[in-house]
């Protein structure tokens, strides 16, 4: 019992300063210079655009076409592209199927799904504030089979639309940018394990990934999305994803949200 509690123990600490880590790079991120306005939007834009283009009439995932070359036949992956197979949420792809009532089969609370619908309806609308919400995401960059495991996204962008949204909340005589969504939006830091069912690949890798989502989704309604868009999945890749904590960055880390801080109350 007494070694159960101690590696219990250990555990929480291990957690504990991750978190501290992630804070501290998220800090220096926010420490680097800003650039104006106006080039984010063109830069943001420019990141977006190949994959808005013809959006109605792309799959996100692999498609299969037969080609004849040099008189024998190969199958071509058209769409393959590895970014976006360990792309573990993708604002664009879940906007496809996300309707009113697909909060029910992803199990997330209903104020968490009319942000999330509304979140949808600006990513397929391509509204500026959508692209500022999924710019602000991590993203997987390079690396990630030699160690590359924090994608933490941009804390400051996604806690500037969330400032400003209050502030056009108390303030009756602003009106709502583009820039702004039409909801309060935090940033969550999602550590989990990615694993990669492939030959050569086999192994476990411990992520730790940045959204910025509506604050209604609570830690337990983002864990849930995670699942289900891993479900919705029809890629032939194989990976998968198991989930270890989920903390809001804005509410902070505190003992009482941790699972195995409970656990080891009642050892």
């Amino acid at each position: 019992m007494a070694w159960c509690k101690f590696i219990l123990y250990l555990s929480l600490l291990h957690r504990f300063s991750i978190c501290l880590h992630v804070n501290e790079v998220a800090l220096s991120l926010q420490n680097l210079p800003a650039s104006k306005d106006f080039t984010v939007d063109v830069n943001i834009r420019k990141n977006f655009t190949e994959q808005f283009i013809s959006v109605e009439d792309k799959s996100e995932f692999p498609l299969r076409s037969t080609n004849v070359l040099n008189g024998t036949e190969k199958t071509v992956d058209e769409h393959w592209d590895l970014d976006r197979v360990l792309k573990i949420w993708d604002p664009i792809a879940v906007s496809r199927f996300w309707k009113n009532e697909t909060y029910r089969d992803a199990g997330v609370s209903l104020s968490c799904d009319e942000d999330l619908t509304r979140y949808m309806t600006g990513v397929s609308k391509r509204a500026n504030w959508a692209l500022r919400l999924m710019d602000a995401d991590g993203k997987r960059t390079w690396g990630t089979f030699s160690g590359n495991t924090y994608w933490l996204g941009d804390t400051d962008q996604c806690r500037k639309m969330e400032n400003g949204f209050t502030e056009w909340q108390r303030d009756e005589r602003l009106q709502r940018g583009e820039e702004l969504p039409p909801f309060r939006v935090s940033m969550n830091s999602v550590n989990f394990a990615l694993d990669i069912l492939k030959s050569g690949l086999n192994g476990s890798r411990n992520i730790t990934l940045g959204l910025c989502l509506p604050i209604t989704c609570n830690t337990k309604d983002v864990e849930k999305l995670l699942y289900f868009v891993q479900n919705q999945s029809d890629t032939d890749f194989l990976l998968r994803i198991t989930i270890h904590h989920i903390r809001n960055l804005s509410t902070g880390y505190t003992f009482w949200d941790d699972r195995t801080f409970h656990i080891l109350l009642y050892v």
